[in-house]
């Protein structure tokens, strides 16, 4: 990964710079885009990094500003996001939600016509919730039974109004020095294993910082795009999906639930990032949505939820969702070990930065076309590819080896075929 470029933003007498990567995406037909991110590895452990500072600084920054610094549910995310250093390298959060990155030579598998046609049914229904629920089978944990919540919130709001109480006397300082102590209990309740409701209690209580953090973070962005766009390093496709990519997703008024679509996630922040950033298919699809010459109009008056472009791109969403987790779980049961097992898993573990895979593009295409060795009808596996140039439109040939008799073969493959070929 390449060093990473300083972005600052001047906000109301303070400046707060951002360590950010900078990379191209291509869209298919729309184009390509620039995508710019934060490193992730360190939000995941130690304090944090650079970045995590910027972001709580820069939103509370903003809260100051507008005078909300009083009001409980601000105070209390500030509690909750300046405690996630304290467990962002905890693995026991997957017991809440699962977003462990995968390891970086666990096998991409791909989801079979009937399974990507029910999600499409999903995706095409209008109603949000479906996709929220499909996303919470793959990845949300056992919450406590209703009836034990209570006890739960109790426990959780001692320690925040203790933190609470800290920053209303002695403002931020006063905040960081209550959670040094409040990391001791944490280790206590770690040591503790036995106990099911402590141990339960801990997760919850440590992916609700994660989720505040998340926050912060997502309302950074809200500061640095049109940052990128005055500086000229930003264009409108690149700033499109990022407006999507970086933002937590809220839950609507009234609804039953507390969370958005994604449980507090941050897509860019999730492991599905790297399957679709690497994904020349799943790019294609969101490519068409954020490239609608009325994509902001769309968005500003939320008619999105009936375009169709928007609903394909929430079934690839779903889609690469599902590989993820498949994936994921082949790895376990293959090599019987958890995803984030090791420091040199987590440092080899994919990234944002992370190309987009030839091989899985020329395989995806004799996978969908049910493409076989043409002497024993084994699996195919891609060799290597070679443009041709007299023809239009632009095609390659694609050379295979099969991987049960290693019999070679090639494919005349046209751009448009294998374009439309990762569409659903």
């Amino acid at each position: 990964m390449k060093e990473p470029r300083t972005v600052t933003l001047d906000v109301e007498g303070r400046t707060f710079d951002f360590q950010l990567h900078q990379r191209h995406l291509n869209f298919g037909q729309a184009g390509t885009g620039e995508y710019y991110w934060m490193d992730s590895r360190q939000f995941r452990s130690g304090k944090g990094g650079p970045n995590f500072q910027a972001c709580v600084d820069l939103w509370w920054h903003v809260v100051e500003w507008y005078g909300d610094t009083s009001d409980p549910h601000t105070e209390m995310a500030l509690v909750f996001a300046e405690c996630y250093p304290l467990i962002n390298a905890s693995r026991a959060m997957q017991n809440i939600y699962v977003d462990a990155h995968l390891h970086p030579k666990a096998e991409r598998i791909l989801l079979a016509d009937e399974d990507v046609k029910r999600l499409l049914l999903i995706a095409h229904s209008g109603d949000p919730n479906l996709a929220r629920l499909e996303l919470d089978r793959l990845f949300r944990g056992p919450y406590p039974p209703p009836g034990e919540m209570p006890a739960f919130d109790e426990a959780a709001e001692k320690w925040i109004r203790d933190g609470i109480s800290a920053l209303q006397l002695e403002g931020r300082n006063g905040l960081k020095h209550y959670t040094k102590t409040l990391l001791g209990l944490i280790k206590k309740y770690r040591r503790r294993g036995n106990s099911d409701w402590k141990r339960m209690f801990l997760n919850k209580f440590s992916y609700e910082c994660k989720v505040a953090f998340y926050y912060c973070y997502a309302n950074a962005w809200i500061g640095i795009l049109p940052r990128l766009q005055q500086r000229g390093e930003l264009d409108s496709l690149g700033e499109r999906f990022m407006r999507l990519w970086h933002h937590q997703n809220q839950a609507p008024e009234g609804a039953t639930e507390h969370r958005g679509v994604f449980s507090g996630q941050i897509p860019a922040l999730h492991p599905i990032s790297a399957v679709i950033l690497t994904s020349p298919q799943h790019l294609e699809v969101i490519g068409r949505y954020i490239g609608r010459p009325d994509f902001s109009e769309l968005q500003a008056s939320g008619m999105y939820l009936e375009n169709k472009e928007y609903r394909d791109m929430v079934t690839t969403i779903l889609v690469a969702a599902h590989e993820y987790d498949r994936s994921r779980r082949s790895w376990e049961d293959q090599r019987g070990q958890s995803t984030q097992k090791s420091k040199k898993d987590v440092k080899e573990r994919p990234r944002d930065d992370g190309t987009a895979s030839v091989q899985i593009l020329f395989e995806n295409y004799t996978n969908r076309r049910r493409v076989s060795c043409s002497d024993c009808s084994g699996t195919l596996s891609y060799v290597r590819h070679e443009p041709v140039a007299t023809t239009d439109p632009p095609a390659v040939v694609a050379y295979f080896r099969c991987q049960a008799c290693a019999h070679e073969q090639s494919l005349k493959i046209s751009q448009d075929e294998l374009v439309l070929t990762q569409r659903f």
